[in-house]
């Protein structure tokens, strides 16, 4: 007998047999499943369960399942077995991934430059540089708000550029959220009245980030056109120059110009709010 945490679990293997059985789970929703259960029950652990025997109690059932009489999968045993030995990994992944941000939260506190680089460079590459530790959903978006929390500018313009194969911030990751929550982070900066220098970054790397296709809109409507300077509204006029070029390459392709010039008229539609503000006499 183990904990009550212990046997919660193994009920719920069990019901997830009798579904099985039942033919209302295919084998990859019972390994999904299983997995969601053990993760569970690893957040609740009692340190006195063997839980090797959880372990090999899933195990025995995806091997049993995924005979010829149910699910003719003769991979189920071994996808479930590697997938519950990453959820124990995990757990040591957890740890160095609490060090390492605490130790980057103490450096950014006191102004170290070294502890600026390596957010940027986790940032930039962290998918690449730690997979392990970064195939836990939801812990990149953790990097992020310390780069928020400490206005690293630079950072979340590196989790988001398109040409860094290792983001932490590409469009899908994260289920889109980390997408999101950078562009937001950024946004937030570049309007921030009190940390100018870190605000002028953030805009800057929007304004560069609004040439790439595929965050260009997304980037271009989070520039607060009341800051924008003279040098910012330079580039933003070079990048629909060359955008222009573009839809004129493509335009016998009617609805690839459709969204050129549609994300064109939004950077286009920034300028004209910059220059309002300036007829009308707002600024910071």
């Amino acid at each position: 007998m183990g904990s009550p945490q212990f046997e919660s679990a193994v009920d719920g293997v069990e019901a997830l047999v009798v579904r099985s059985q039942r033919q209302e789970l295919d084998a990859g929703s019972f390994a999904h499943d299983v997995v969601d259960l053990f993760l569970d029950y690893l957040d609740h652990e009692d340190p006195r369960d063997d839980v090797s025997l959880l372990v090999e109690y899933c195990v025995d059932w995806a091997d049993e399942l995924g005979g010829l009489g149910l699910f003719q999968d003769r991979a189920l045993r071994a996808e479930v077995e590697q997938q519950l030995g990453w959820c124990l990994e995990r757990q040591l992944h957890r740890v160095r991934f609490d060090q390492m941000l605490s130790e980057l939260s103490d450096g950014l506190v006191v102004g170290d430059d070294g502890a600026r680089t390596r957010l940027a460079d986790l940032c930039r590459d962290g998918v690449a540089s730690h997979p392990k530790m970064f195939s836990s959903r939801g812990w990149g978006i953790e990097v992020l708000r310390l780069a928020y929390e400490h206005a690293q500018s630079r950072a979340l313009d590196a989790a988001l550029r398109p040409v860094h194969v290792g983001r932490l911030a590409p469009r899908r990751r994260d289920g889109g959220t980390a997408y999101w929550v950078a562009l937001a982070y950024l946004g937030h900066i570049a309007a921030d009245p009190v940390r100018a220098d870190q605000a002028r970054i953030a805009r800057e790397a929007l304004v560069d980030l609004s040439g790439f296709y595929e965050i260009g809109a997304d980037a271009v409507v989070r520039i607060p056109p009341h800051l924008l300077e003279s040098e910012e509204r330079a580039a933003l006029l070079e990048v629909v120059r060359r955008r222009e070029e573009v839809e004129g390459i493509w335009e016998l392709d009617g609805f690839a110009c459709r969204d050129l010039r549609r994300e064109t008229e939004l950077i286009r539609t920034v300028l004209w709010q910059a220059a309002d503000c300036d007829h009308a006499g707002i600024s910071l």
